[in-house]
């Protein structure tokens, strides 16, 4: 059987014009026994020619929309309001592009975080620019990176609740934006305790999670769910 190939995005550092990822990102598909191939920020050029770009996804077996920094708004038709953070619209554009296309072809999606919020706004949803509009909930914790922080409740018929078997676990946070509107066809998985959207799915082959698994270690919503999505959605 042939290894699987997963595009993984990075981000681009506008003052060392470097591209950059977490170790965690590739390292977590490599030990659920997929191949991670780096997708250059579309700074770089990989917007300016999209033949190119599409041979590329050609190759894909699946897709990781790693966590970073915000969503332009422009991109959910919104003004930028107080407590917008920074913005990264090339990676903004690439990442929409993905998405349409892995749609297409369906390829399947494990979204993070900033990733998930991506695929809800690439089919129309909306977000919070600032959770300050929605909870005084703390979901940018300032505990350590492998440590959960708080309950998820999880819907039941969905891809997370064949995955964890469980209706709550605990998970760990760093976002500041979250879902607000859902777009058509994205179904909400699990939420928080105040009601914050935590995980998304759409048509059975994209799975977005408000949290950060690749860095959760042997957790059910942690390197259980990224093998989850490469051993059964990526190699269905």
């Amino acid at each position: 059987m042939s290894v699987p190939i997963i595009g993984v995005t990075a981000y681009h550092d506008y003052e060392t014009f470097s591209t950059k990822i977490k170790h965690t990102n590739t390292k977590c598909i490599e030990d659920s026994g997929a191949i991670p191939v780096v997708l250059p920020n579309p700074s770089e050029g990989l917007l300016k020619n999209l033949d190119k770009l599409d041979h590329l996804i050609e190759k894909l077996d699946g897709i990781l929309l790693t966590g970073g920094e915000d969503p332009d708004p422009y991109f959910f038709n919104e003004e930028p309001k107080e407590g917008q953070g920074k913005i990264e619209p090339g990676r903004d554009e690439l990442e929409l592009y993905l998405i349409k296309k892995a749609i297409e072809k369906t390829i399947p999606i494990l979204a993070i975080c900033r990733g998930m919020q991506i695929v809800n706004i690439a089919l129309g949803g909306t977000c919070y620019q600032d959770l300050k509009e929605k909870t005084d909930m703390k979901h940018k914790q300032s505990a350590p990176t492998n440590y959960a922080t708080h309950n998820i409740n999880i819907e039941s018929n969905s891809l997370l609740k064949d995955i964890c078997n469980k209706s709550s676990v605990r998970v760990n946070s760093f976002h500041h934006q979250g879902i607000k509107d859902l777009a058509s066809g994205v179904i909400a998985t699990a939420y928080s305790q105040d009601g914050l959207v935590e995980a998304i799915e759409y048509n059975g082959f994209i799975l977005g999670v408000q949290w950060h698994p690749e860095t959760l270690g042997d957790h059910l919503a942690g390197k259980h769910l990224i093998d989850y999505f490469i051993k059964e959605l990526v190699n269905k």
